[in-house]
């Protein structure tokens, strides 16, 4: 695979990349500001950066800014092709096996027999307890 080369895995790759990125892995703050050496960086580590900012003031003191992505869209659309989560037109998975399975029944009649089974044991329960009373 070349470099540049677009396929479904790389783009899924990277978007794991963003998503699953973690600072800490880049950068320490033990006092005073630091980044991990470029060439230490592994390729998710780098692909999750933005970008990063070195300043030094006028006595030579170096502060460091590195700045993220933003995982969120890259989480949500991970979530979306692992099918983690619906679009807002379709019901959840759940819901979506409730409403198949309420209209299988429909269509075979089991819920007619089911309601007709559970009258005839109400009306059972009543005369038992007329009896009793």
């Amino acid at each position: 695979m070349y470099k540049n080369e677009v396929t479904q895995q790389r783009v899924l790759q990277e978007e794991a990349n963003l998503a699953f990125s973690r600072v800490t892995d880049a950068m320490s703050w033990s006092g005073i500001p630091g980044l991990v050496d470029s060439d230490k960086l592994t390729d998710e580590q780098a692909a999750a950066i933005e970008s990063v900012k070195i300043k030094t003031d006028e006595d030579g003191n170096q502060t460091v800014e590195l700045k993220m992505w933003n995982k969120q869209p890259a989480l949500s659309k991970l979530g979306e092709n692992l099918k983690l989560w619906n679009s807002k037109d379709q019901p959840p998975p759940g819901q979506q096996n409730f409403y198949t399975f309420f209209l299988e029944i429909c269509k075979n009649g089991a819920l007619e027999e089911a309601a007709a089974k559970l009258r005839a044991e109400e009306v059972e329960a009543e005369v038992i307890q007329q009896k009793k009373g």
